[in-house]
């Protein structure tokens, strides 16, 4: 209780304590030499690097998030799905700061609207990072949609000139480098590579701040900064806009059904990892969009789709079923040939359902370069 009143939570307040002791005294100095540390003191530029890392750190630590005011939260916005009746179901699109769900089974296309997103973010400039578990990703499917991206829905003109198709193939790679795949075979490195996520976005959001605050008048040797591959990779996750893990269901039902009575902890570090990554940035928050598949029954763990005629419900249960902040329940529809989309129930304030013009349930097809 005495080091929660001083507002001491865990390891990480610990450090950052130290520092900015550390700071008061060197700025007392004079950022003179003092006999700490091996006789070096730290100058007020090195004590604003250190705290700037261990505010990233914090992240990943045992403290709870900093509370927001009401009025920060309007400005989370949307992120495009690249499908416009998707984009209309969902209100205007992914929420930013939160999980979005895709749940439907087989073939209803999870993997399709999940490739799409990723394809929309990387068409506007931002970076992407996809969990694949099923080995479900594919490089040239990725291509196409992302070529439909660029041109509204519509198939690719063929450029006309050998210098347009130059331009156009730069302008390809470049959105597709914006894509970082990672392929996961359980629940715990899945886990593993979400918190690396987290620590590198928010050392990279850290380091863009400290870089604008120190950008005022300071002249420093042009090549004492950090290797190209550390600003390359810098650079990536300042931009992180959308986290792709696909698919959560098949990651956590292994661990469910074992029987070993540890699968439910497994599956809360996951929801929670995914929910840090999901606000690890203040003002521009990352979306982070999971896919899950349908069992028979009471919606348990389950490995697969249900038998036809059983009640099709959500994977892994009643106790994942609170941790996306929106579902989108995918159905195929063989008569009309298209994937029916439709929100669940529990749809949050100004989340289509709710909103008065918005639609409860769109019809989607998949085409070679669009879904509409």
């Amino acid at each position: 209780a005495v080091l929660e009143a001083r507002g001491v939570r865990g390891a990480a307040d610990v450090a950052l304590a130290n520092v900015r002791c550390e700071a008061r005294s060197s700025a007392g100095a004079g950022g003179g030499v003092g006999s700490r540390h091996a006789g070096a003191s730290l100058d007020a530029a090195e004590a604003g690097a250190l705290e700037a890392i261990l505010r990233a750190l914090e992240a990943t630590g045992d403290a709870p998030p900093p509370p927001r005011p009401a009025s920060e939260l309007l400005g989370d916005g949307r992120a495009k799905t690249g499908c416009t009746a998707l984009d209309a179901l969902l209100g205007g699109g992914l929420r930013r700061g939160a999980l979005t769900e895709l749940c439907g089974g087989s073939a209803t296309g999870k993997t399709q609207l999940a490739m799409l997103a990723a394809a929309a973010a990387a068409a506007r400039g931002a970076s992407v990072v996809y969990v694949d578990s099923a080995n479900s990703f594919s490089a040239r499917r990725m291509a196409q949609l992302l070529a439909g991206v660029r041109n509204g829905g519509r198939a690719p003109q063929p450029p006309q000139t050998a210098p347009a198709a130059d331009a156009e193939r730069r302008a390809e790679s470049s959105a597709l480098s914006s894509v970082a795949l990672f392929r996961v075979h359980s629940a715990h490195e899945a886990i593993a590579l979400l918190d690396e996520v987290l620590v590198a976005t928010s050392n990279a959001s850290a380091e863009g701040t400290l870089a604008d605050d120190g950008a005022q008048g300071s002249q420093e040797d042009p090549n004492s900064g950090p290797p190209p591959e550390a600003d390359a990779l810098s650079s990536f996750f300042s931009r992180l806009e959308l986290v792709v893990v696909d698919s959560a269901g098949a990651l956590l039902a292994p661990v469910l059904g074992a029987g070993s009575g540890q699968g439910h902890a497994v599956m809360a570090q996951m929801e929670a990892a995914m929910k840090r990554l999901a606000s690890c940035r203040g003002s521009t928050k990352v979306s982070v969009l999971c896919t899950n598949h349908v069992v028979g029954g009471g919606g348990g763990a389950g490995g697969g789709d249900s038998a036809p005629g059983q009640t099709q419900n959500p994977a892994l249960g009643m106790s994942w079923r609170r941790a996306p902040a929106v579902r989108v329940r995918l159905d195929r529809d063989e008569v009309q040939e298209a994937t029916l989309c439709a929100l669940e129930p529990r749809a949050l304030p100004g989340d289509a359902a709710s909103d008065g013009g918005a639609p409860t349930r769109v019809a989607l097809r998949i085409g070679r370069f669009a879904i509409a």
